[in-house]
């Protein structure tokens, strides 16, 4: 894996947050409908158990948000390490606000041509400084 697809993943993790709340939201939605829905004749146990599913689902989904908001976290950090603010800079606008290259260059005052060579040389930098890190996430994935 190469960081800039490393990189990419904070995108691809906001899209999957995006969704597991949204599955939280309609867990919260069945769980509220449950409680304000007439009981019909249905066993005890069943509606127990559809209880206790509706729970685990929604424990299960929490903590996924929390795992993949740590890693997010935890790629972001490693942009804030780099040790170079154009670098810095660069490669937060462009993973993290998910900005181009030329809204980069017209937001930090620079040619376009200088934000692109910067992005490489930044890429080169972070796979350098990361390379274990990466390499340690694509054996997870």
């Amino acid at each position: 894996m190469t960081a800039k697809e490393y990189l990419l993943e904070i995108k691809r993790l906001d899209r999957v947050i995006a969704e597991r709340r949204m599955q939280a939201e309609e867990i919260s939605y069945i769980r509220a409908q449950d409680t304000t829905r007439e009981k019909v004749d249905t066993s005890p146990r069943g509606d127990a158990l559809e209880k206790l599913a509706i729970k685990e689902l929604s424990i299960d989904v929490n903590s996924a948000i929390d795992d993949y908001m740590t890693v997010k976290n935890v790629i972001i950090g490693q942009i804030e390490r780099l040790g170079n603010a154009v670098y810095q800079n660069i490669l937060y606008d462009v993973y993290v606000h998910g900005m181009r290259l030329e809204e980069v260059a017209v937001k930090e005052n620079y040619s376009h041509g200088y934000v692109k060579n910067m992005h490489i040389v930044a890429l080169k930098a972070f796979q350098s400084r990361y390379k274990r890190e990466i390499q340690a996430y694509c054996d997870l994935m």
